[in-house]
């Protein structure tokens, strides 16, 4: 099945490639310089499209210009990147059809949810051993989902998980950080693949979907909310939101 049906993929695919820059990689407007997270998302949503929503037209990717990219984050400068960006950074290559590699890093005792996660992705590390089941806490949906995609069992029973992510939906159909909080697209999104992960689904699958639909404006990308500027980062949550309500 498509997820992304009802979505205006050809509009997307212009508005991300739209902002490739001539140097290579993406830019979260074309009048900025390329990052690494824009050009990172640009390429998985592009993947996306090719996966799910095929166009008879190759997305015209400056491949060379990807590894100029990487050249310009190598060595000493990798150093300082956080374990999302050094992920991120491997994915570029990649798609360039390289393969690098950076020096380990060693998470601390008090690391993030989401450091934990992208390090596991760069090294396979399991979690750490004091991570017992029923022991770990969250606040945010993000914080949650990144524990959930490194090991579920810590976070205690799958019900009262998939209720408490069923109350951050709003009447709007969006999900908020957490219960009774504003809506917004990458929060729809944790919550989604949250759910999915337990093998749950939203309250209210339909609205779930108008709501992520509703922020793709005019330009073809997608908005946080339905009142907000398009950027590669919220149309990147959008399709993986969309992905996870599928699944």
């Amino acid at each position: 099945m498509n997820p992304f049906i009802g979505i205006e993929i050809i509009g997307l695919r212009n508005f991300i490639l739209n902002r490739q820059k001539d140097e290579g990689g993406f830019a979260a407007v074309p009048s900025l310089p390329a990052t690494i997270q824009d050009t990172f998302q640009a390429l998985e949503q592009l993947a996306l499209i090719d996966q799910y929503s095929p166009i008879n037209q190759s997305p015209a990717v400056n491949k060379s210009g990807l590894l100029q990219l990487i050249a310009r984050y190598r060595g000493e400068e990798s150093d300082s990147l956080p374990p999302r960006l050094l992920y991120y950074l491997s994915r570029i290559a990649a798609f360039a059809g390289e393969e690098i590699s950076f020096c380990p890093l060693r998470p601390s005792s008090n690391e993030s949810y989401e450091n934990l996660y992208y390090l596991n992705q760069k090294s396979s590390a399991p979690p750490p051993q004091n991570w017992q089941p029923d022991k770990q806490t969250w606040k945010f949906c993000r914080e949650l989902y990144f524990g959930l995609s490194l090991k579920a069992d810590a976070f205690g029973d799958f019900a009262v998980l998939t209720s408490w992510l069923r109350a951050c939906q709003n009447g709007d159909g969006g999900f908020g950080f957490f219960p009774a909080t504003t809506s917004y697209i990458e929060n729809s999104r944790y919550c989604l693949a949250s759910l999915a992960i337990l093998n749950a689904c939203p309250a209210n699958i339909q609205a779930a979907r108008e709501y992520i639909v509703s922020c793709q404006t005019a330009a073809g990308g997608f908005a946080r909310t339905g009142k907000a500027a398009p950027f590669l980062d919220s149309s990147w949550h959008a399709l993986l939101a969309l992905k996870a309500l599928g699944e």
